[in-house]
């Protein structure tokens, strides 16, 4: 007997993001994690029976959240970009003194009467 996905995300999609929410603690992350519970179902939709739905959709669930949590663990450069909005967010430019700018040589410094270029050229003398 064929599983008619579609009633199944009428009414048991709310039980699904609840799992989802439960697992993954942001609503976004759990909005989408429920999508890609039913995407897995369509994909799978031949070989499903609808002896027990609940438990299919709720194992799905799981697996799905789990997935993505070990994602997440497994590449952690992806949660960099929430230091980077709050830098962003704090004024913490290029200009700042401990940015790039800052950092950046001053060519006047780079005459021959400098101290470095003096220091250099009498420790190549020696």
């Amino acid at each position: 007997m064929a599983v008619d996905i579609e009633s199944l995300y009428r009414t048991m999609g709310p039980m699904v993001l609840r799992r989802c929410r439960r697992l993954l603690r942001d609503e976004g992350k759990a909005v989408d994690a429920m999508h890609d519970v039913f995407v897995e179902l369509l994909r799978r939709k031949e070989s499903l029976t609808a002896d027990a739905p609940a438990g299919l959709l709720l194992r799905t669930a799981t697996n799905v959240c789990l997935n993505r949590l070990r994602t997440q663990r497994r590449h952690p450069e992806d949660r960099d970009d929430e230091l980077v909005l709050r830098i962003a967010a704090a004024g913490g430019g290029l200009d700042g003194p401990t940015g790039v700018a800052a950092a950046t040589p001053n060519p006047a410094r780079w005459r021959a009467g400098s101290s470095r270029a003096s220091s250099a050229a009498s420790r190549s003398r020696r």
